[in-house]
């Protein structure tokens, strides 16, 4: 229903942005705190934006070079009072992930698509 809405807002030759947490097995107590009502699978995604007349133009998985630092960090905190930890880190951890964070979004614009991460891109465009 959201995307059809949004589809219908805008004018032809215009087009969206959508970004969404990615892969249900990443499902965690992280994605409850986050307020996240799912995790998607890119096909499933663009099947639901095609669905509703837009032409997916690009798509993108992002946080893949970290997909292995979340696996295990939603390993090891299993519960609520741990979770909240991955969500505040210290500055010095936080400016290294963002270092990692910024080689990837190079990739991302030299046109690589990752096809897998924590998070999924998609661009989609209404056709004229």
């Amino acid at each position: 229903m959201t995307l059809a809405s949004m589809f219908e807002a805008i004018t032809p030759g215009g087009g969206v942005i959508i970004t969404v947490p990615q892969h249900q097995w990443l499902w965690s107590e992280t994605d409850v705190i986050a307020k996240h009502a799912r995790r998607y699978e890119r096909a499933d995604l663009i099947a639901k934006m095609t669905g509703v007349g837009f032409e997916c133009v690009y798509a993108t998985s992002f946080v893949s070079l970290l997909v292995p630092l979340m696996l295990a960090s939603r390993k090891r905190t299993m519960n609520k009072d741990k979770t909240v930890g991955e969500l505040s880190l210290p500055p010095l951890v936080n400016a290294i992930l963002k270092k990692v964070m910024a080689i990837e979004f190079l990739g991302i614009r030299l046109g690589i698509s990752y096809p897998l991460g924590g998070s999924l891109l998609v661009v989609g465009k209404k056709g004229l």
